[in-house]
């Protein structure tokens, strides 16, 4: 597995190199600086550990966790959280490779070469509706930048949105609305879900179940921000 300190000059040095456009990709204001304008770097908040995708607790080494572990490179707020939505609603698919790039030069572990880098589908519906998968956008070029494999080895069935829904009601309404793709998950692989923010974790929880049904030996997960909702948070929706 490469190490971080390479990862993040390697994938600085290609978001460097992505932009004729002079302006920054989230607020759109001109500037030189890559891969944000220096306003919209100063409002990334670095979100400090990975979390269980079951429980939310932070991923301490030798103790085992509820779930999968999920790496997410940003809390859910301020620059991360507006490309969140403008990658999502906004139509702003350039931003995959930028949120790509972002995601490596954070710290954490990344997926390494011969890894699979499984994007979150969208149910049929949606996926019509919204025209793409913003999870794709961000996880086919995350694994061209670590040497992975980018496979859509997931398929989701059409349920009612999350939004609104509390931890509990989240994970009844996604249990088993994923399936694997029959042959695209070799017997032992390494498999990294890709998605653009973890809330509860539910999602991760129920991909990582149906990759592992279909005989993958380990499923960790990377998603841009962590959206961690408890009393008092100030971390905006």
């Amino acid at each position: 597995m490469r190490s971080p300190g390479r990862i993040a000059r390697a994938c600085l040095s290609r978001l460097a190199s992505l932009a004729a456009d002079p302006a920054c990709p989230v607020c759109r204001a001109s500037s030189a600086a890559k891969p944000l304008c220096e306003w919209c770097s100063l409002r990334l908040y670095a979100n400090e550990a990975p979390h269980w995708s079951g429980s939310g607790a932070a991923v301490l080494d030798g103790i085992p966790g509820d779930g999968v572990a999920i790496e997410s490179a940003f809390v859910h707020s301020g620059a991360a959280r507006e490309m969140v939505h403008l990658l999502k609603f906004g139509g702003r698919r350039s931003l995959g490779r930028v949120a790509a790039g972002l995601i490596l030069a954070s710290s954490g572990e990344r997926p390494g070469r011969g890894d699979l880098v499984v994007p979150v589908p969208l149910g049929s519906d949606r996926l019509r509706r919204r025209g793409y998968n913003q999870s794709r956008l961000v996880a086919a070029p995350l694994a061209r930048m670590c040497g992975a494999l980018h496979v859509d080895a997931l398929r989701r069935d059409d349920r009612p949105p999350q939004v609104g829904l509390a931890s509990e009601e989240r994970r009844a309404n996604l249990k088993g609305s994923f399936r694997a793709v029959r042959g695209r998950v070799p017997p032992g692989a390494t498999c990294w879900i890709v998605d653009d923010v973890a809330t509860t974790g539910a999602t991760v929880s129920e991909a990582a179940e149906a990759l592992l049904d279909a005989g993958a030996g380990a499923v960790r997960a990377i998603t841009l921000t962590y959206r961690k909702l408890r009393p008092g948070c100030i971390i905006e929706r």
